[in-house]
């Protein structure tokens, strides 16, 4: 009988270790809508919009004023086209926010965020 309840005990504790390992990243959705918005959950201050079409990243920030504003984040090594259908996803990792990819689905082009140690301002760089 004990046996069996220290088996139930670890299956529990097992299916609880799963649904946590596996939420913790998010990704954009690839239906509907030119424009998402996407938060982290584990860097809470990581608030982001993305255009879909374009690829732009937009973070919200506050102003001097304490209002809400969203501030485009640079993409470096990206051409600025817009395209009439969705060609961009964005995808946050549950660690970091250095996590954070941009993916053009049309070409396979990979964009990771990274943050200016002077600045503290955030931009995303293509790599391979």
């Amino acid at each position: 009988m004990k046996k069996l309840l220290v088996l139930c005990v670890v299956i529990f504790i097992s299916i609880n270790l799963f649904a946590i390992e596996t939420s913790s990243y998010v990704s954009t959705s690839q239906t509907g809508g030119r424009y998402e918005i996407i938060q982290s959950n584990i860097k809470r201050s990581l608030f982001l919009k993305l255009d879909k079409y374009s690829g732009d990243v937009f973070q919200y920030v506050l102003t001097s004023e304490n209002r809400g504003t969203w501030q485009r984040i640079d993409i470096l090594g990206k051409t600025n086209t817009t395209t009439a259908t969705i060609s961009f996803q964005l995808f946050l990792g549950g660690i970091a926010a250095a996590d954070c990819i941009l993916l053009d689905i049309n070409s396979g082009d990979t964009y990771k965020l990274y943050e200016d140690t002077d600045t503290k301002e955030l931009f995303f760089s293509k790599f391979e």
